[in-house]
């Protein structure tokens, strides 16, 4: 089973993990808190879901939660102590990068507290896919991952993982400043296309969805085109990219302007208001041949106009 769309790792909370599907599969697995010893036994098991996860693409380990049946809700056990090791998010995010060979370049850690002792509580590991692998466990295999099982992977599928084409990693974020005289670029939107990865870019574009109405004001951008979903909610559509001879180079960014201004209102065709809007900026970013990445963005956080518009 693929990965479905989820959210930002640092936006996980109590709930939101017990609203996952109980069973496990290739890209999720749950552990029982007592799984986490830290000893060498343990460290080795880590070893062999990190070069799975890895070498493929990715997953999300949970520790914190009673084995699923595969039926009913999750349910969270007495949770792990977030204080072992000093502060254990900062000491697995340290570690769990060397425990393969070669290390990774970035793995994703983040802690739950419970409501009743925030020093013990679930903890969330996410090992990305990697541009690097293959990637190898301490006991010298390769694995991969198939439900909710390891398989150390044979040689011919060692040497394809070696050669597969690698793509690079882009996501994008956004700012539309219509009026803010203290931030930069008033008048516009601007778009950045970060690459987060090792690998060149040579073209890279993204769809950004945009609301037309904003608290109480009505938002314009230069080029864009107007589109409705099924709920009735309009909203802009804006199409950017890096254009011919402008590639995106590894650990590197490129920024794209758009004008964008109040008016009085957005009519369609017979001049009645578009005033239902969408509530989520939504960005689809693409580069070369790599999946695309889909990501949302709260308007509070990416719009910015005058106190009195609003």
């Amino acid at each position: 089973m693929s990965q479905p769309q989820l959210a930002p790792l640092a936006a996980w909370t109590r709930d939101y993990v017990l609203s996952l599907p109980s069973n496990e599969f290739d890209w999720l697995d749950f552990k029982k808190s007592a799984w986490l010893s830290l000893d060498g036994e343990c460290l080795d098991k880590h070893s062999r879901d990190v070069t799975a996860w890895a070498n493929y693409e990715g997953g999300y380990l949970i520790i914190g939660i009673e084995n699923p049946m595969g039926s009913g809700p999750l349910k969270p056990d007495e949770g792990v102590n977030l204080r072992a090791k000093g502060d254990l998010k900062s000491w697995l995010e340290d570690k769990l990068p060397t425990l393969v060979d070669e290390s990774l370049e970035r793995v994703g850690v983040h802690t739950v507290p419970s409501d009743h002792n925030s020093d013990f509580g679930m903890v969330i590991i996410h090992i990305p896919a990697s541009n690097a692998a293959p990637h190898q466990a301490r006991d010298g295999k390769f694995y991969t991952r198939l439900g909710s099982k390891l398989h150390s992977l044979p040689r011919r599928a060692i040497f394809d993982i070696a050669n597969r084409q690698k793509h690079p990693r882009v996501t994008s974020s956004l700012l539309v400043n219509v009026y803010n005289p203290d931030l930069r670029d008033r008048g516009r939107l601007i778009w950045e296309a970060q690459n987060e990865s090792d690998v060149f870019c040579r073209h890279v574009g993204a769809i950004i969805q945009l609301p037309v109405k904003f608290k109480s004001a009505f938002l314009h951008f230069e080029d864009a085109l107007l589109e409705s979903n099924s709920d009735n909610q309009t909203f802009w559509i804006v199409r950017l990219g890096n254009g011919i001879g402008q590639p995106l180079f590894p650990k590197s960014s490129l920024t794209r302007h758009v004008k964008a201004r109040l008016v009085p209102k957005i009519t369609d065709k017979t001049g009645a208001a578009l005033d239902r809007s969408i509530d989520l900026i939504k960005a689809r970013t693409f580069a070369d041949g790599a999946p695309y990445v889909d990501q949302e963005f709260s308007p509070n956080e990416v719009i910015h106009i005058r106190p009195h518009d609003w």
